[in-house]
Parts: C-alpha cells; sequence; structure tokens
C-alpha cells in the first residue's frame, strides 16, 4: 500500500506503526525500542539518520510502501467426541480427556469465527 511521507509521519503519531516499510527500494523495519526504522542492510536509523529537517519539508510528498504482513487464518480447533453424556478432545499425549462444556463452548464458537474469517477472506 503506497503512502506520503506526511502520511507516515501522522501514523506513527497516532501509535499506528507499519512494521515494515519500503523506501528507495530499502526494506526498513520498525524498532520498538529505538521508535525509528532501520534498514535490513546497514545500522542507520529511518528517521534519525535519513530526515532532517530541511529533507522532510522537501519530501512530505514522497511515496513509500508500506509492506503489510500476511495474517494468516488458523485451522480449525478438533471437535469434540461425545461419549456417555461428556466431551473429550485427543491431549498432548493423543489419548482422549474430558473437558468442560464451557470449553466445548469456546471451541465450537472459535471455529465459528475461523469460519467467519474465511468466508470474508481475511
Amino acid at each position: 500500500m503506497k503512502k506520503t511521507m506526511y502520511e507516515l509521519l501522522g501514523m506513527v503519531k497516532d501509535g499506528k506503526t507499519p512494521k515494515k516499510i519500503m523506501y528507495n527500494n530499502v526494506v526498513w523495519e520498525y524498532v520498538k525500542h529505538k521508535q525509528d526504522y532501520r534498514s535490513r542492510h546497514n545500522a542507520e536509523l529511518f528517521f534519525n539518520d535519513e530526515i532532517n529537517n530541511t529533507w522532510i519539508m522537501t519530501h512530505l510528498n514522497t511515496q513509500i510502501e508500506i509492506l503489510e504482513e500476511e495474517n494468516k487464518i488458523p485451522e480449525k480447533l478438533e471437535e469434540p467426541r461425545f461419549n456417555k453424556g461428556r466431551y473429550y478432545i485427543k491431549d498432548i499425549n493423543g489419548d482422549y480427556s474430558e473437558i468442560s462444556g464451557i470449553e466445548r463452548t469456546f471451541r465450537l464458537k472459535i471455529n465459528e469465527i475461523i469460519d467467519y474469517l474465511k468466508s470474508k477472506g481475511e
């Protein structure tokens, strides 16, 4: 997604800082403790080293690209098995362990949310 430098500064100000941007064919990754972007190729910082007051005034409309990370939709949770009035799922050892009714309800609701997200393609 393309944005201007001015829009990027607004996003940073509003706390919606993108994790990765591309400027001049260089990928910059946000470093939280520095509150700045760092180039993958060297140690320079984007705002501290690349930009100064004169530069920023002449490049506010310069296009940068925000590199989005893919949000992968998780696979659905295993459906609980019903046996003799109780619900069971496989545990980490491969054995079946009893689960509570509320846990079953949560699992079913999580699966509904996953189905909804997949139907929207998000």
